[in-house]
């Protein structure tokens, strides 16, 4: 057998559990449709909780088609990109989908990011509107861009209302040195209001039609080799088909009956595919959090029934020693995750110890949509980020990408998959 041989024949497949198949058809499908699908069969369930706050799928698909009416108002249209720089909030949610409904796009930015590094982004993306959480505005403002269209939110919008204060101040003293805009200011600079949007928008937004497999539904940005950061180009396809294997690979979910913890920030791919997307077009409940504050995630992960838990490392790591974290019944979880970095063996040794349950660790890019390998979740490894997923092909190459390694051997990883980007945006040469 050769070394190419190897990798075709699919090793791995021996260690999938009972009943995952191989292959799976991806349906052609738009993330905005799938959406609606799973908003009008599960309409009075439970879409998002956010410090208690409880929101419908009715409600939240009526806010997004709200949204996308007020973006269309502002002449956004098919093909545009919005940027969306806000905290994890339903704000994001609403304005993820109602982006997409217009057959736009969204490209979020890190709350973290610097004005010069907001300021690239929003060139190169070519973004024509921003939703930005107002504590944050500051720092678009530095950027120098000049935007037609910045809509502001505000993270009390959707609290309840004796959380509001609380909430204020917490968010005050982590973006310390920036002021929120006044009234006087918003209007004289002819900035918009996303609850105002919503407000004075009727759902009725004209109906797109999206070619799932050539039109683009995010532009995430990724440091990727050198450089800097560079978009992947994630067609709607992508992320349907990201969400279809992970349904496959973990069959001990189930449609309409899963809650799910989001304290990941939205913006980067994991939190944005694996826990919103993939949780809110299956019908699950997702109990959002602004921040990884385990005094408020724990209490809530026993109130609602969480049923899985995505994770990273550095989070595992403090929640082994943390002394709370024993209120949570870790066994009752169908899974608990960890990707985004080397999960180390002191820290799935200490987790285990403290609650009696296994990590299951996964291996993902921006690139492939957030996912392309994970342990099988009946048989973790220890020190191993797991084996490809349905319909992803791997192997390993040497580095000039012309030959194919033994297997055991260093190189470079090569994938192939229905969640594999388009390209990179606007990098013909990054792309091949």
């Amino acid at each position: 057998m050769s070394y190419k041989e190897a990798y075709t024949s699919k090793p791995w497949l021996k260690f999938y559990p009972e009943g995952v198949p191989a292959v799976i058809d991806i349906p052609e499908i738009s993330m905005p449709e799938v959406f609606d699908q799973t908003a009008d069969k599960y309409a009075n369930k439970t879409a998002l909780i956010f410090y208690g706050q409880k929101m419908s799928y009715k409600k939240l698909k009526e806010l997004t088609d709200r949204f996308a009416t007020a973006l269309a108002k502002l002449g956004i249209s098919k093909g545009d990109t919005v940027a969306i720089y806000l905290l994890n909030s339903p704000q994001y949610v609403i304005s993820y989908f109602g982006i997409l409904k217009l057959g736009a796009k969204v490209t979020p930015i890190s709350p973290v990011y610097t004005s010069h590094e907001i300021k690239h982004q929003i060139i190169d993306s070519e973004a024509k509107a921003i939703i930005c959480e107002d504590i944050l505005y500051d720092n678009v403002l530095e950027s120098g861009i000049e935007l037609k269209n910045v809509i502001l939110s505000n993270i009390s919008e959707y609290l309840p209302f004796l959380a509001r204060n609380v909430a204020k101040k917490a968010i005050m003293k982590a973006y310390q040195g920036l002021r929120i805009p006044t009234a006087q200011y918003v209007k004289e600079k002819g900035l918009y209001l996303f609850s105002d949007l919503i407000k004075n928008s009727p759902p009725d937004h004209h109906v797109v039609k999206i070619n799932p497999k050539e039109d683009l539904a995010a532009l995430p940005y990724t440091g990727g080799t050198t450089g800097l950061p560079k978009a992947a180009m994630l067609t709607h396809y992508n992320i349907i088909a990201m969400a279809s294997q992970l349904r496959a690979f973990f069959p001990l979910f189930e449609e309409g009956r899963e809650v799910v913890i989001g304290f990941l920030p939205l913006y980067h791919i994991y939190g944005q595919v694996v826990v919103m997307l993939n949780g809110l077009i299956q019908g699950f409940t997702l109990v959002l959090f602004t921040t990884p504050d385990f005094k408020r995630i724990l209490p809530a992960m026993d109130r609602y029934g969480a049923t899985s838990f995505y994770g990273v490392p550095t989070l595992y790591d403090a929640l082994k020693e943390y002394d709370k974290t024993s209120i949570v019944n870790w066994e009752k979880l169908k899974l608990i995750v960890c990707g985004a970095d080397t999960l180390h063996e002191s820290t799935v040794e200490g987790w285990e110890r403290r609650t009696r349950t296994k990590i299951v660790e996964g291996y993902g890019m921006t690139e492939s949509t957030s996912g392309s390998h994970v342990n099988p979740y009946l048989r973790t490894k220890i020190g191993s980020f797991g084996i490809p997923i349905p319909n992803v092909k791997a192997a390993i190459i040497d580095v000039d990408g012309t030959e194919f390694k033994p297997v055991g051997e260093v190189g470079e990883m090569i994938l192939n998959g229905p969640n594999i980007m388009k390209g990179y945006w606007r990098r013909e040469k990054d792309t091949t």
